[in-house]
């Protein structure tokens, strides 16, 4: 027999405000509101070595993340360099670790390397951020960075830089920051961006030479929803005592077995 109206609305249950308060916080925590969407990842670790004819370094090796947006952990090497990255995704961080490295070589001899991230993403809603990590030149030879470059860049969808960090070496000498550390935050409003980390090593080289980087990239829960959610969680586990006689002192009821504490039969609990 079908159900009456009248029977479906007796059968609603009423929460009262406090109630509302806490399903608003369940349902409306922060993963919505602070979820990257990828759209391209161009992550990519290169090396190469060519020398005049007649030379002993020639070869190239390179590798990319396969699927796209999945764990890389890679590492390619040959005669006269390697290059490195291992870094990850998730719907709420980005983060990882790159290397680049090349040999001094022979007269006619040019050396490069690259660790690349970029990916390239949406999000729907202001979403605020921090963004921390170190750009640096490895000391691996007398000249530090010589050669070498460290980059990286938070981009919005017309390529103009939201946030630039840059440890560039002066042409044949020092470079300006052998270790520049990053702690950055910001917030992203709905669009789409590009978050860009380069190493490079490569050329003439009189030396070996290196570059590295390491971050992390995390989209930060609003202060707003944070408390909204510890205040419906709150009222849920006072109201699960009150309901099952629970009287803070590990014991839920009277000698007997019956509820003492936190619970009134006077009144429907819900």
């Amino acid at each position: 027999m079908a159900e009456s109206p009248r029977t479906r609305s007796e059968a609603r249950v009423r929460l009262p405000a406090p109630a509302l308060v806490a399903a608003a916080a369940l349902f409306s925590a922060a993963p919505a509101d602070a979820t990257f969407i990828g759209v391209a990842d161009e992550r990519r670790i290169a090396w190469s070595c060519s020398s005049d004819p007649g030379g002993s370094c020639n070869g190239f090796g390179s590798a990319t993340p396969s699927p796209p947006f999945s764990p890389f952990s890679q590492t390619v090497s040959g005669s006269g360099g390697f290059s490195s990255q291992n870094s990850n995704l998730s719907a709420d961080r980005f983060w990882g670790s790159g290397f680049s490295y090349a040999s001094s070589g022979s007269a006619g001899t040019i050396t490069s390397s690259l660790s690349l991230f970029t990916i390239t993403f949406d999000v729907d809603v202001p979403t605020p951020f921090t963004l921390i990590g170190e750009l640096d030149y490895p000391s691996v030879g007398p000249a530090i960075g010589l050669g070498a470059g460290v980059t990286l860049d938070l981009l919005d969808s017309n390529s103009n830089a939201i946030f630039s960090a840059r440890a560039v070496p002066h042409s044949g000498g020092p470079p300006d920051f052998i270790d520049l550390v990053i702690d950055h935050a910001g917030m992203l409003d709905p669009g789409r961006y590009e978050l860009r980390v380069m190493a490079t090593v490569g050329g003439f080289l009189s030396s070996p030479s290196a570059a590295s980087w390491n971050f992390e990239f995390a989209a930060v829960p609003e202060p707003g929803t944070v408390g909204l959610l510890g205040l419906g969680l709150a009222w849920l586990a006072a109201r699960h005592r009150r309901r099952h006689g629970w009287d803070g002192d590990g014991d839920p009821g009277g000698a007997d077995g019956t509820r003492t504490r936190n619970f009134r039969r006077d009144r429907p609990v819900l």
